[in-house]
């Protein structure tokens, strides 16, 4: 088995039937601790994806018990996108088995999907 091998983990669908709270865990799997490099976001709104959406996230780890973010930010400043992904420096490790509560606000009376993906590596328990 390799010591490291990169992955990425798709954080379950966020959807916002109108101007509401919603939030996913996302489950880490067991045989690994997973190192977060960067994070990618996206936003649809009748099945269109969104440019600027005006939504907050924060992000909470289990593991640790501590918020990622010191309170709930635009969505904008840190979802990045497929060709310039939001990187993290340094990176963020998650724990094996921990969980992140992903927590999202929609702003707006329109119906919201909101798709957040970490991507990074797996290092693998000897």
């Amino acid at each position: 088995m390799k010591a490291e091998q990169w992955y990425i983990y798709q954080a379950p669908v966020l959807v916002h039937a109108a101007a509401n709270t919603q939030q996913v865990s996302l489950n880490f799997d067991s045989d690994a601790d997973f190192i977060c490099t960067q994070i990618t976001g996206t936003v649809l709104q009748a099945n269109l994806v969104v440019g600027t959406w005006g939504g907050t996230i924060q992000m909470v780890d289990s593991a640790s018990g501590t918020n990622l973010f010191s309170d709930f930010i635009p969505f904008e400043s840190l979802r990045g996108n497929g060709q310039m992904p939001y990187v993290l420096n340094p990176y963020r490790k998650f724990a094996s088995n921990s969980i992140v509560t992903i927590t999202t606000v929609n702003p707006v009376v329109t119906a919201t999907q909101v798709y957040v993906t970490l991507h990074g590596y797996k290092i693998y328990k000897a």
